[in-house]
């Protein structure tokens, strides 16, 4: 997935084109697997999120809905087994716990079948799906509603202050991130806000990893849990305050 995060396309390059190459690299990912499996799942489910991002751009709710329920499928495939890992590295870095030596995460043979054939669904509906060519202005419109978006999750976040609504925010923040890397020569205030958007995804991934921790009902003290509301309270004032700065 490295090359898709460094090919910043500008706005004049066709969309479609971009997100048909990039659903490539994420099927390579999935034939690889179970070989490198922590990299991979990463990687597929990074791919899928900002394919899912890319796809929004384009006109017609109805006409993409089908493609990217299969695209919110390949990613939640892996959720569990992702789910799993983001803990252990959340213990390593919050509790300083090391992994049993020799450990590897999991991957059951079913969800290696399934992946691969959500992966060939969604290559085939990106082939098949037909792109208008890119307007400026309908572009940034679209770009737009999704900061729209963005703000009312940050504002019930901060008004409501639970978990389901610093996730909602979180991923509101990663669209903006993802759309950003295709928009950003669209106008300066993109580039400002793919810039922030992408600080604040540092932000609520931590609160996120902290929240699926603190989540487990056993392995934890009393004393630990203390700390990890503590630190996860900072990590959501650390994202507080990137809104306020607006």
């Amino acid at each position: 997935m490295k090359a898709a995060r460094e090919s910043e396309p500008g706005f004049e390059r066709e969309i479609g084109a971009e997100l048909r190459r990039l659903v490539r690299v994420v099927r390579r990912e999935v034939a690889a697997l179970p070989e490198d499996t922590e990299a991979r799942i990463h990687a597929i489910r990074t791919g899928m999120k900002r394919a899912r991002a890319w796809l929004r751009l384009r006109p017609g709710k109805a006409s993409r809905a089908p493609l990217d329920a299969a695209m919110r499928q390949l990613k939640d495939v892996f959720a569990a087994p992702r789910d799993a890992l983001v803990r252990t590295r959340a213990r390593e870095r919050w509790l300083g716990r090391k992994p049993a030596a020799g450990a590897t995460l999991p991957l059951p043979a079913a969800i290696s079948r399934q992946a691969e054939a959500l992966a060939e669904r969604v290559d085939a509906g990106v082939r098949a799906l037909d792109w208008p060519a890119p307007d400026r202005a309908a572009l940034l419109r679209r770009w737009e509603e999704e900061c729209r978006r963005e703000q009312r999750a940050a504002r019930r976040a901060a008004r409501d202050g639970g978990a389901r609504r610093f996730h909602r925010w979180r991923a509101r923040a990663k669209v903006l991130a993802y759309q950003g890397e295709l928009l950003s020569p669209l106008a300066g205030r993109v580039s400002r806000e793919t810039k922030r958007a992408h600080r604040l995804g540092v932000c609520l991934g931590h609160e996120h990893d902290l929240t699926l921790l603190l989540a487990r009902r056993s392995g934890l003290t009393k004393k630990q849990r203390r700390r990890l509301r503590r630190e996860r309270a900072l990590w959501r004032e650390c994202a507080l305050r990137l809104r306020r700065r607006d």
